[in-house]
């Protein structure tokens, strides 16, 4: 069962990676055009209740990267990425209040300040973006004679 479990989740990384990506991507280039609809957002998220589902949505994401952070080019970056997530929806879960504090606060910066943000948010999806490579498909591997043959040549020529 758990096995079966694991290979769905490790399945899911790529797409779940792409759509994170695209995500902050969206967020970011939202924030940087119009840093208005960008706060906007953040006082949708600034209540108790939205704040602990957000949480719990990013301890399952942050579980499942993970699980599939070894199934890509930049383990390290995938599994970076996914404690990164983990960790923040543990706090939202269990201590909402700071996060509804801290959400508070970032509504209240400057616009020069929210397009930073974005800035940061822009840069948070590239490294989605790198973490959801996958390396190549494994092409057909030569004999050990044919590697032989290239390595050690029957006569040397000069």
């Amino acid at each position: 069962m758990l096995a079966a479990l694991y290979t769905v989740l490790a399945g899911l990384y790529v797409p779940v990676l792409w759509l994170l990506a695209v995500f902050h991507a969206v967020v970011g280039l939202m924030g940087l055009v119009a840093p208005k609809k960008l706060r906007g957002l953040m006082g949708a998220l600034a209540s108790k209740g939205r704040i602990r589902v957000l949480g719990a949505l990013l301890l399952v994401l942050g579980a499942m990267v993970f699980i599939g952070a070894d199934h890509s080019e930049l383990p390290r970056l995938g599994k970076f990425l996914a404690v990164l997530f983990f960790v923040d929806g543990g706090v939202r879960l269990v201590m909402p209040v700071v996060s509804v504090v801290y959400t508070e606060a970032l509504m209240g910066l400057a616009d020069a300040a929210l397009r930073g943000l974005a800035v940061a948010l822009l840069i948070l999806a590239a490294f989605f973006y790198m973490a959801a490579k996958t390396p190549p498909e494994p092409t057909e591997q030569p004999t050990i004679e044919a590697a032989r043959q290239i390595a050690v040549p029957d006569r040397l020529s000069i």
